[in-house]
């Protein structure tokens, strides 16, 4: 599902910020159903941000003003960790977890939130690493914005992603009550 071109250093497991977002987060975006996509704008992920827009994806998350009565969506791309937005987006990643609403299944991530910690003066810490908690904080903050009609993935599918193919199927009629194997797999 990557295109073309995708470098990975040997031996490591990291990518750069530019092929990240232009190959990565595309690819899986368009498989996804032009599904929204929230990266975090602090340090590197303005050049993720970039590249994505740069590369043509448009469903990507847009800052809002959240302290206002009514949050006002911004032009600003990313999510933003800040000092206002960290402890409820935790607050909410708790929540979400404790009551069940998220089934979260990776190994990794649950080994990490067990060693992530907030400290009295409010600090933060994982050992070694917060990344996953981060990334799962922020995940859980799109659920919350995914529904909205800005978000809506557009009508043209790009070739060769999922929605492209769905839209050349022939859709069954509703008044019959039986179908024959293999009667909508032809394209127009």
């Amino acid at each position: 599902m990557l295109r073309a071109g995708l470098w990975l250093p040997t031996g490591t497991g990291h990518i750069d910020p530019d092929k990240f977002g232009e190959d990565i987060l595309y690819s899986l975006g368009f498989f996804y159903n032009e599904a929204l996509i929230g990266v975090e704008s602090n340090n590197h992920g303005l050049t993720t941000l970039t590249s994505l827009v740069k590369a043509g994806y448009t469903n990507v998350y847009r800052q809002r003003r959240l302290n206002q009565r009514h949050p006002e969506i911004t032009e600003s791309l990313g999510w933003r960790t800040t000092t206002l937005t960290k402890p409820l987006g935790l607050d909410e990643l708790n929540a979400n977890l404790r009551d069940g609403v998220l089934d979260l299944r990776c190994e990794y991530t649950l080994a990490e939130l067990k060693t992530f910690v907030r400290h009295d003066n409010g600090s933060t810490s994982g050992s070694p690493h917060d990344d996953r908690t981060m990334s799962l904080m922020i995940a859980n903050q799109m659920l919350k914005y995914v529904w909205l009609s800005e978000y809506t993935p557009r009508t043209d599918a790009p070739f060769g992603t999922l929605n492209y193919f769905a839209s050349k199927l022939k859709k069954p009629s509703k008044d019959r009550d039986r179908y024959y194997i293999g009667e909508f797999s032809s394209y127009d």
